[in-house]
This record gives C-alpha cells, sequence and structure tokens, in this order.
C-alpha cells in the first residue's frame, strides 16, 4: 500500500460514497446542494483555470445542464463533486472561466488530489460515451448509481445494469542479476525506453499474463513475480498492475512485433544513458517510473536518476 500511493492518479482522497450512491435520491440532494461543485469536461478534456481545475457552482453553468451526462466524483473537502460532460455547442459558455485541457499535461500542474479527480472523471465519462445503447437489446440506457452504472429501459432484457469497463494490464520490469530489461515500441518517440506490458487475456491470472508477454515480447521466462503497486491508467480505461520479475536468462529474443529494440541496462548504464540523452525514461507520472526508480534505489539515489530524467525532458 505504500508504494500504490506513489502513483499518481490513484490516491484516494475522494469518498465516492459507494453505498449512498446508489440511491437516486441522494445524489439528486448532493447535485442540488447549495455547495455543490462540477467540473465541466468535453471528450476527456476538463475546464482548467491556470493551474487548478474550474470547480463551478449551479449558477455558473448554462440552462438545462441537468440533462448532460454526469457522474458523483464523490465527496471531496466536505464538498459534493460531478463532473459534467459538456456538449460541443456549450464550449463556448465556459471560455471564461478557463481552457479544456488534456490530462497528460495537466499532470504536471494539477495537485494529486486533482488529477485523482481528473482521471475519475475522465475514465467513467469516457465509458458512457461508448455505451449509450443496451449489449443485449439495443434499447437506450439511463444511467444509475451517480453515474458509475448503466440500466436498460427495456424490462424484458436480462441484462439489467451495466458497469464501467476497466481493462486489466500488466507492466514489469525483469530483473537479471544487477542488470533490468527495458524495451522500446516503434511509434515511441527517439530512445524512449520502458518497462514491458501488456493486457490481461480472459481467464489469465496476473502472474500468467506477466510470463506470457515477457516470453512474447523478449523470449524470456521470468520467475520471482512480485507485485509492486497498481495505478489507474485514464488513457482511456485501464488499470496497470505493476511487478518486479527475475529473468531465468539475458538472451534476447525478439518474437513478436510488439518491440523495436530490448535492451538490459545496469544503474551505472541507465544513469549514463540518460545523461547523454540517448535514452529517454518514461513519464514521472507512470507506474513504470516508479518500478524502474524503486530498483535503481537499490544502487543508487533514485534523486540522481530522477534529475537526470528531468534535464534530459
Amino acid at each position: 500500500m505504500e508504494k500504490s500511493r506513489l502513483n499518481i492518479f490513484g490516491r484516494p482522497f475522494a469518498d465516492r460514497r459507494t453505498i449512498e450512491r446508489a440511491s437516486d435520491e441522494w445524489i439528486a440532494m448532493q447535485r442540488d446542494a447549495p455547495d455543490a461543485r462540477f467540473l465541466p469536461m468535453h471528450q476527456g478534456t476538463a475546464l482548467l483555470e491556470q493551474k487548478t481545475l474550474a470547480w463551478l457552482p449551479h449558477e455558473a453553468l448554462p440552462p438545462g445542464w441537468p440533462q448532460w451526462q454526469g457522474v458523483f466524483l464523490g465527496i471531496h473537502e466536505d464538498i459534493p463533486r460531478f463532473a459534467l460532460e459538456v456538449p460541443g455547442d456549450e464550449k463556448s459558455h465556459f471560455a471564461r472561466h478557463g481552457e479544456f485541457t488534456e490530462l497528460r499535461p495537466a499532470a504536471f500542474l494539477l495537485e494529486d488530489a486533482e488529477l485523482a479527480l481528473f482521471a475519475h472523471g475522465r475514465a467513467v465519462l469516457h465509458w458512457h460515451r461508448l455505451n449509450r445503447f443496451c449489449g443485449g437489446c439495443g434499447e437506450p440506457m439511463q444511467t444509475a448509481a451517480g453515474g458509475h452504472a448503466r440500466r436498460c429501459l427495456n424490462e424484458a432484457c436480462a441484462m439489467g445494469e451495466t458497469y464501467p469497463r476497466i481493462d486489466p494490464a500488466i507492466i514489469v520490469l525483469v530483473t537479471h542479476g544487477e542488470r533490468c530489461l527495458l524495451g522500446r515500441q516503434h511509434a515511441w518517440p527517439k530512445g524512449r525506453y520502458s518497462c514491458l506490458a501488456g493486457f490481461a487475456e480472459a481467464g489469465e491470472t496476473l502472474e500468467e499474463t506477466v510470463r506470457r508477454e515477457v516470453y512474447e515480447e523478449a523470449g524470456i521466462p521470468v520467475t520471482g513475480i512480485v507485485y509492486h503497486s497498481s495505478q489507474p491508467w485514464p488513457f482511456p480505461q485501464s488499470l496497470m498492475i505493476g511487478f518486479h520479475a527475475r529473468a531465468e536468462h539475458d538472451a534476447i529474443r525478439l518474437l513478436d512485433d510488439e518491440l523495436e529494440d530490448a535492451r538490459w541496462f545496469s544503474a551505472t548504464e541507465l544513469r549514463d544513458e540518460v545523461a547523454a540523452g540517448r535514452v529517454l525514461m518514461p513519464s514521472p507520472i507512470s507506474v513504470a517510473w516508479n518500478l524502474i526508480r524503486d530498483w535503481y534505489a537499490g544502487f543508487g539515489d533514485p534523486r540522481e536518476l530522477q534529475r537526470e530524467t528531468e534535464l534530459s525532458r
């Protein structure tokens, strides 16, 4: 749990009130409360006023806003918080309050609590945009549980309620002796290396996913799989589950087309390559960065690697 708290987007700052939000009447009371605050969002972006989220009161919203898709984010600082999906033709209404900003650049501006609320709203509203109709009968669905469920309007349909989709993915730092394995994908910027990762398949444990993905991508069997931490990754709806694992040998074979390259790095080599600008580290907002940082701490001060990483950006 201590390691999990290091990961951005997933720290539990807001009380989601999962029991109370099952009541439509309770949600309506929170929405109509004088101190309720609303975060306008549009297709994954959120309204920022300078370097903070623009939490607006009722009177700052245009007429008809209660009909917009909304998500109850929870109670934070004793205030009910909601995310609202703003229709495209209403975006101009909010120009005086700030600018709609993507989550990645906002991650370097906002405090941790606001990032978690932004990520929460982004992921659930994305799910709503893709699930307007029932997958069982095709009829329209209505929002339930404060936006955390959708309910089929067809009483004869057996689907009932559906819930936000989350795609579980593993990300793993593989080590062999005093070296770690990092790879790069074809589409990444020149020099970018990171941990190996991949999505879990149906009927597969996370440990099996680690073994399969590392072997498929680098041709290396692994053992000693140890959980590190997890991170909601709302780009758009994944849950990244981080691990450390040990390689049985160091012979790299790129068996599929996922990676352009994979390399072993000692702590010294990694620091020097980053300092020279030949290797770019994963973003400090990612669990990949924390996996590498915690491994590096066994050989030196991770602030050295962080400093070189920041200088290389």
